[in-house]
């Protein structure tokens, strides 16, 4: 999730392992558009995404709704904040059996 209310789902096999010492891997595209990364969370798909923004806007959609893309892309909009308003966080909301 990006400050500007990018959002992407990638598969976890897409990342490699790193060792000690290793320049690490790109995430996600960054640039203007987009901001900076606020969260990166590890979900299922029928797991749900609670995002807040500065202004106390809060938001819950379902993972399965988020479009499924490659490693290094820059992400679909997944919420739209105001001209002023960016996102701060963003957590993992997980469904248990028999919820509904």
């Amino acid at each position: 999730m990006t400050e500007k209310g990018y959002g992407k789902l990638t598969s976890f096999y897409e990342y490699r392992s790193t060792n000690r010492a290793t320049q690490g891997f790109t995430n996600i595209s960054i640039n203007s558009k987009n901001g900076n990364v606020v969260a990166s969370l590890l979900v299922d798909l029928k797991d749900q995404i609670m995002i807040v923004s500065n202004e106390g806007t809060i938001m819950r959609f379902s993972v399965s709704d988020v479009r499924i893309t490659h490693r290094i892309s820059a992400g679909v909009i997944v919420f739209r904040p105001s001209s002023d308003s960016e996102v701060i966080n963003s957590v993992s909301v997980v469904r248990e059996e028999g919820d509904e």
